[in-house]
């Protein structure tokens, strides 16, 4: 897709509704749900030097980025934190191999960081300073230094791919907001990002000239001159049936655990099926939504999973358009 997409901005490719050049914000990328293959799309897209508008939903405290930079707070204002500084020192902001934490940190005398600061490793000297600094400087200060001066942002990027950057930038901002809004220092920083989930929501209606890559459900109400359908391999519902089920029996409603179909008596059989049922409407509800958001060209693709066993949208798209 981000090698199509290149393909059109370097040719000068025109819309045929509108006659104009493809630009990127023409283009909407559209997924089931967010996974490997939505953050490889940003990826791709990002490598292939595409504007794009990154994910339109992102949990800070759950992008791997991120749990480096409060792990970097943790170690330097807990110094018996060993967890922390191992995890500090296997990411990209230190960058020791598997190996190299393992000769460290086997058979140590005392701490973890006693033992890298008494390694000789030039390393542990922006640890060392890393830690005065963030006894007193705001956090949004401190990890500034690290990722600017230092450049602790680069080496992020290196290791984590281009899309980190989103989550990087996201990150410093909430510092930012946790400043104005609180006393500034980096332990009462930590603490809010661990007792709040700190979800980003972007606005993707924002007439900026970049490639969104978003979920059916998000892009419902939008549209795009051309659309991609980058997700249409799996099967309706998730990768399992529910082991939960609903029954009315002695009049009243019961629930029931049942784990395999194998063993369903048939009231729990016909309620599978109800759900399995389900599970496919809304499977054609959330295709119908996909495909109405092309205003002039719908391009369908997908990843085919490991454990594939259909190709549902293609078999109801192939339906839908025939032949």
């Amino acid at each position: 897709m981000a090698d199509h997409v290149r393909l059109w901005l370097d040719r000068g490719e025109r819309l045929p509704d509108r006659d104009q050049p493809i630009r990127p914000g023409d283009i909407l990328i559209l997924v089931r749900r967010r996974g490997a293959l939505f953050d490889a799309v940003i990826r791709a897209l990002k490598n292939a030097a595409i504007p794009v508008a990154g994910a339109d939903r992102l949990v800070l405290s759950e992008h791997i980025a991120v749990m480096d930079l409060l792990a970097l707070g943790d170690c330097l204002l807990t110094p018996d934190d060993d967890l922390s500084l191992a995890a500090v020192l296997k990411s990209p902001l230190v960058g020791l191999t598997e190996d190299e934490l393992f000769a460290l940190a086997a058979e140590r005398p005392g701490s973890l960081w006693e033992a890298f600061q008494q390694s000789g490793d030039p390393r542990a000297g922006d640890l060392a300073r890393w830690r005065e600094e963030a006894r007193v400087l705001p956090p949004a200060a401190f990890y500034g230094r690290v990722l600017s001066r230092d450049r602790r942002r680069r080496a992020l990027l290196a290791r984590l791919g281009s899309e980190a950057a989103d989550a990087i930038d996201e990150f410093v901002a909430a510092a930012l907001a946790f400043e104005a809004a609180e006393i500034p220092t980096l332990r009462g920083f930590l603490s809010a990002m661990r007792i709040g989930t700190l979800e980003v929501k972007r606005d993707m209606e924002i007439g900026r000239d970049e490639v969104r890559v978003m979920t059916v459900h998000g892009a419902k109400g939008l549209e795009a001159d051309i659309v991609f359908l980058a997700d249409t391999m799996g099967k309706p519902g998730a990768h399992h049936d529910p082991k939960l089920f609903a029954l009315e029996a002695d009049g009243g409603a019961h629930l029931v655990w049942s784990p395999s179909a194998k063993a369903d008596p048939a009231p729990v059989a016909a309620a599978r099926s109800r759900a399995r049922e389900a599970q496919a409407e809304e499977y054609r509800r959330l295709l119908y939504v996909a495909m109405t958001r092309a205003a002039d060209k719908l391009i369908v693709c997908g990843a085919k999973p490991r454990n594939a066993v259909s190709d549902v949208w293609y078999q109801m798209i192939e339906g839908a358009l025939g032949p």
